[in-house]
């Protein structure tokens, strides 16, 4: 997102609304490398590695209450039930 706006020909002020919650999360962090070499992604797969012959729910959302989701699956122990992450709500990824 910070890429794009500073790319983009003309510029406007940019505003990121987001939770205090996630500025020092453990998981919400990039590396140095994924901000110098890597590039935006609209869709974020599955973090945790699980079988896909036992996925029997894929569950989309986006923002804090993917953290949420996170830690209680991995609370629950559960293995049947996939996170994506949707960074980009307009326009939908296709």
């Amino acid at each position: 997102m910070l890429r794009r706006q500073a790319l983009r020909g003309m510029r406007r002020p940019l505003i990121v609304m987001s939770p205090k919650s996630l500025l020092r999360h453990p998981l919400a962090v990039s590396s140095l490398d994924e901000l110098a070499d890597g590039k935006f992604l609209p869709v974020i797969g599955e973090l945790d590695e699980l079988n896909p012959a036992d996925v029997k729910r894929v569950v989309m959302c986006s923002g804090k209450v993917y953290y949420d989701l996170l830690e209680q699956r991995r609370a629950n122990g559960q293995t049947d039930v996939a996170i994506i992450r949707i960074e980009q709500l307009y326009p939908f990824p296709s």
